[in-house]
């Protein structure tokens, strides 16, 4: 038995001589090797004059990973150096990568002046951001260099994305808008377009008071808390509001219920409604609109948390127009003040006459969102 062991362990290990398996294993070459090394190679051939392999290179590069910004942007390069660019016709997808990467330089710029080690965030977001923004640094080199041999001898479309690639996002958008017959222009104006077509997501915390005139004063002004959701298309914002109404009537009234008249000074007010708004106005950051909704409108004025069959409601119709304002802190976030008047009748039969419309101030803080396409900077 003992040799038997021995015999079987020599011919398994012979077996397994017999068996190079890691000259079997063949190494896969995935998009993100091919793209790292593509920041390293690409300088190097560009250093020893070798744009011939820059260009079979990222040919290689583009047929592993797909188009991509950081290949568009080095191709572009060379044949702006070349001479060959104007040859091409831009599509509406290399537009796009390059606002893509105006949109990352104007972040890398805003990120740069608030961190004060700026690298460090970089690292907190990018895997391996040395590597990817010594690429950006050599790109934007080339970039200078070309400008300096060829300016005064490019097409506005030639100059712009020079710019662009020197990191010059300002002037980027400068040189597109000054030239109405190149083709960066003609993008530019369809997504202004698209821009101001678009269909706009609305939301916000609504908080103001409720003040109402005539004989209906007697129940005082009221703190508002509320939110609305609604669309904005171009000029138009539809919304769907839901308000509430607190604190005690200041002086106490007299409702009927069940025959019977009770004094009271109990309030707990709604609003759901839908508004239709008209922006008229736009001054800087700054929006004026008209406003108009109709709503049902109403506050209980008996209430036992005890008996749920003793409850009174008074309601009604509410038609209501208005001005309304907002500031635009940012390009979605707002902080806006609406002034409305409100058409209402609250009919208190046997009761304490409520008749008389109502005034509304909402203050509100809300943000404006679209769908956006999901971009990639590398």
């Amino acid at each position: 038995m003992k040799y038997l062991a021995i015999l079987l362990l020599f011919v398994s290990t012979g077996l397994i001589a017999q068996h190079d398996f890691d000259a079997l294993i063949k190494p896969r070459i995935t998009c993100e090797d091919v793209q790292y090394n593509a920041y390293q190679l690409l300088p190097q051939y560009y250093y020893q004059e070798k744009y011939d392999s820059i260009s079979f290179f990222l040919e290689y590069w583009e047929n592993k990973c797909g188009p991509g910004e950081a290949n568009f942007r080095a191709k572009t390069l060379l044949t702006i150096q070349r001479g060959t660019f104007r040859d091409q016709v831009l599509t509406p997808q290399d537009y796009r990568l390059l606002t893509n990467y105006k949109e990352f330089i104007e972040w890398k710029h805003k990120v740069d002046s608030t961190y004060d080690n700026p690298l460090e965030f970089y690292h907190s977001t990018f895997e391996d951001a040395g590597v990817a923004f010594r690429f950006d640094s050599f790109t934007a080199s080339w970039a200078e260099k070309i400008y300096q041999e060829f300016n005064g001898e490019m097409t506005c479309d030639e100059s712009a994305i020079l710019s662009l690639y020197r990191e010059m996002p300002d002037e980027f958008t400068r040189i597109v808008q000054s030239c109405p017959n190149s083709a960066l222009h003609h993008y530019m104006q369809e997504e202004a377009e698209a821009e101001r077509n678009a269909l706009y997501g609305n939301m916000a915390l609504i908080n103001g008071i409720w003040i109402p005139n005539g004989d209906a004063s007697v129940l005082g002004v009221h703190p508002t808390l509320g939110i609305l959701f609604g669309l904005q298309k171009r000029r138009w914002l539809f919304d769907l509001t839901l308000m509430f109404r607190y604190v005690k009537a200041r002086n106490t009234y007299q409702v009927m219920f069940d025959d019977q008249l009770y004094n009271t000074d109990h309030f707990f007010g709604g609003y759901v409604g839908l508004d239709v708004n008209y922006q008229f106005a736009n001054i800087g950051k700054h929006r004026v609109y008209a406003l108009s909704g109709i709503a049902y409108d109403g506050f209980d004025s008996l209430n036992d948390e005890d008996d749920d069959d003793f409850t009174k409601s008074i309601n009604s119709l509410n038609l209501n127009l208005g001005v309304g304002f907002k500031w635009m802190v940012s390009d979605n976030l707002y902080i806006g003040t609406e002034w409305r008047y409100n058409f209402v009748d609250y009919d208190n039969p046997g009761g304490t006459d409520l008749t008389g419309n109502t005034q509304s101030i909402r203050i509100l803080i809300g943000g404006l969102s679209k769908k956006q396409d999901r971009r990639y900077w590398y």
